[in-house]
Order: structure tokens, then C-alpha cells, then sequence
């Protein structure tokens, strides 16, 4: 009814048209249809929302949108995009499984799972680090292959021996050609959560695995991937393991909600529109391994104030070896493309990452910097303190 939606959402301006709809009336039976026609459009009520999900465990009292989550947990909602025909603001193209290997670098694949070596192609050879990198990322997958413990699909497999043994060699791969970046695996806090509260006094959490880069003038992280590992990738499945994987999703949201609210108030000190612009296609990237799956998620500012969290790819990682090698070897090929769309995407975030410490650095110099009463006054941005003392 009208009530449920307006507790949802607030008038849309202009329809699809560019009409704008402010005299139109409530009676009017097309009113709440204009309201909502583009979700491009909508202006969420935020402080119904905010009193409706105030919720610790769900993505939209963070501000977050995903639309599995929202159909699964607030169905109501999922109907009034769906029927509105929203649901496409909440598509991301999905990453190829297809695309990233040239026929040469499938051809070395497939030697070197089938006989344990293969011959660097001539064209490439000057590009050692992809080939070192390459190998060094089939050499663990045959390990793996040769475990009894993943031969017989072992529940003592635990998160921490899956990190080390299949998510670091699929990270590594990931930044392979990638310089000045660092990856923390459990046990090391989120610089962009603990600073949450625009301070030292955010809570303290550790995600299982993150990739950042360091702004060299200014000492800030910017992280730009974040991991969770839901327990091993055999672990019996139960009510206790479900329940582990769902808040793993949440707390993947969370972290890089907190990730590009952090690196949004560090740029907002800089009023620069270039600054701006480049944080817009910045595109934070969540891994979630469960079972024997990786989730892949991309966040960004598209659905602005929200965070968009988009499932960009599920992918069953080949753990065993097939019966038919020929099964195998295409399912680490689709394997290999994913990741190499994933180093793309790396590749550009750390470019953005670069390109705004290089303009802050132009502006420091050239004392463009401006005063702000809403600067984060952290210990991570002394520039800010010596321009207010």
C-alpha cells in the first residue's frame, strides 16, 4: 500500500521523461509509480530507513545495498524495486571466465598440467614475472591436487591452512604485476574501521585478508581488496556454518563500506572536483571463499549516498582433479581469466589510488589545500594538523 511505500521512499522529481512530478497528486493511482520509476532517481528516506534496520547484523543499516541480501531479508522492498523495474541499478557485468588468456598461454596451461613443464611462448618471454608468476600459482595447485587431506575432502582442512595453501597463491596471482602494495592475512586490523568515528576510537576489526596501498605523503592505507574465509572448504554443512558464511558476507560489506567512507573523508579535506571524480570509479573488491566456492563482490558510489555491493562472479575452484584432465585443465583456465579480470580491476584501483596522491602532492605544493571544519584528525594526516595550527 502507499503507507509501506512512502516508509521506503521519497518523491522522485522528475519521471523518466524529465516531467517534473511535484504537483502531482496522491489520489493521482499513478503517483507512487512515478515516484519510484527509476531507482536512478529514488531518494531513500533515510531516517525511516535508519529507524526500520537499525539492525547490527544487516547491510542496509550501514548504508549498503545488495540485492540478494535485500531479497532475502527485506522482501517487501525487493518487490517494490522489482516491480518498478530497478533491479538493472543493481547489476554489475559479471567478470568473463572466457576472456584473459591469449591461445598460447591456454596452450602453456595445459602443457604444464599435463606433463609438469612447458616452453615460455617467444612473444612473452620478456615478460618473466607473468610466467614465474604463472607457474609458481599451478606448481601449488598441483600440491593441492596431490594432498590426501584434499583427495579425500578432509574437514581438518581449517581456514588458516586454506589461506595458505589455495587463497594466498590466488592472491599472489592476483598482484602479480602490481608494485607497492601489501596484503595482511589474519590477524591485522582495518586502518579504515578503526578509524571509523573520524579518529583513533573505531572498533577494532580484522579481516581475513586485505590488499592496500600506502598514499606515501600523507601515511594513509587505502586498502582495495578485502577476503573472508568462511572455515574450511569441506566442513560439513550445517545451521552453525550457514550462519558463518552469511555474517562473513555482512562483515565483507562492512569493511569496504568503511574502506571508501574512509578514503571519501580524506579526499573531501581537498575540495577538489578531480578528486571527486576519480573516487567514483574506484571499485573496492570483496573475495569470499565458502565451501569450495570463491564469491567475488564489487563495491562503489554508483547508487551515491549508498554503497552498491554487487556479486560479480561464484566460481567452484578445482581443489581435486577430475577424472577427464581435460575438465580440469578448462576449469583452471576459467580459473586463470577470472583472475586476470581481477588484476585489472586491481591494476586501475591502484592507478586511481596514484593519480590522487599525485594531485595532493601538486596541491600541497602549491598551498591549495583549504581550511575544513570536518577534517578527520587522525595521527594518519599530520598535513591537516599543521594547516589548523
Amino acid at each position: 500500500d502507499d503507507e509501506e511505500i512512502e516508509s521506503y521512499v521519497e518523491d522522485c522529481d522528475n519521471d523518466d521523461d524529465g516531467n517534473n512530478n511535484s504537483d502531482t497528486s496522491k489520489d493521482d493511482p499513478t503517483y507512487i509509480e512515478k515516484k519510484t520509476i527509476n531507482f536512478s532517481r529514488i531518494k531513500f528516506n533515510e531516517r525511516k530507513i535508519k529507524a526500520r534496520y537499525q539492525k547490527p547484523n544487516d547491510l542496509i543499516s550501514d548504508g549498503i545495498l545488495e540485492i540478494n541480501h535485500i531479497k532475502k531479508h527485506h522482501q517487501k522492498l525487493y518487490q517494490i524495486l522489482e516491480t518498478n523495474n530497478c533491479l538493472r541499478d543493481f547489476v554489475y557485468p559479471e567478470l568473463s571466465d572466457s576472456i584473459g588468456l591469449n591461445e598460447r598461454e591456454r596452450g602453456f596451461v595445459r602443457d604444464y598440467i599435463l606433463y609438469g613443464k612447458a616452453t615460455v611462448p617467444e612473444e612473452r618471454s620478456q615478460n618473466r614475472n607473468f610466467y614465474d608468476s604463472l607457474i609458481s600459482f599451478l606448481k601449488q595447485l598441483q600440491i593441492i591436487w596431490k594432498s590426501k587431506s584434499y583427495q579425500e575432502r578432509s574437514e581438518t582442512i581449517n581456514e588458516k591452512s586454506y589461506s595458505h595453501q589455495v587463497v594466498k597463491p590466488i592472491m599472489d596471482f592476483t598482484l602479480h604485476n602490481i608494485n607497492n602494495v601489501e596484503s595482511r592475512y589474519d590477524g591485522h586490523p582495518s586502518e579504515a574501521t578503526q578509524r571509523r568515528n573520524a579518529g583513533e576510537d573505531g572498533p577494532i576489526r580484522y579481516p581475513d585478508l586485505f590488499s592496500y596501498k600506502e598514499h606515501e605523503k600523507h601515511a594513509i592505507n587505502i586498502a582495495f581488496i578485502h577476503g573472508e574465509i568462511s572455515n574450511g572448504p569441506f566442513v560439513e554443512i550445517n545451521a552453525q556454518h550457514l550462519k558463518h558464511i552469511s555474517n562473513d558476507k555482512i562483515r565483507l560489506g562492512k569493511f569496504a563500506k568503511d574502506n571508501l567512507s574512509y578514503y571519501q573523508f580524506f579526499i573531501d579535506d581537498f575540495d577538489s572536483e578531480d578528486l571527486e571524480g576519480d573516487l567514483y570509479e574506484f571499485q573496492n573488491t570483496m573475495l569470499h571463499f565458502h565451501h569450495d566456492k570463491m564469491d567475488i563482490y564489487l563495491m562503489d558510489y554508483e547508487l551515491d549516498p549508498f554503497y552498491r555491493m554487487c556479486l560479480v562472479k561464484s566460481f567452484d575452484l578445482p581443489l581435486t582433479k577430475s577424472q577427464n584432465i581435460h575438465e580440469t585443465i578448462e576449469r583452471v583456465i576459467k580459473l586463470l581469466n577470472i583472475i586476470i579480470s581481477m588484476n585489472q580491476i586491481a591494476e586501475r584501483n591502484t592507478r586511481i589510488i596514484d593519480n590522487i596522491d599525485n594531485i595532493v602532492a601538486v596541491m600541497s605544493r602549491e598551498n591549495r589545500i583549504p581550511e575544513r571544519s570536518n577534517v578527520i584528525l587522525t595521527n594518519a594526516t599530520p598535513y591537516v594538523l599543521a594547516a589548523h595550527h
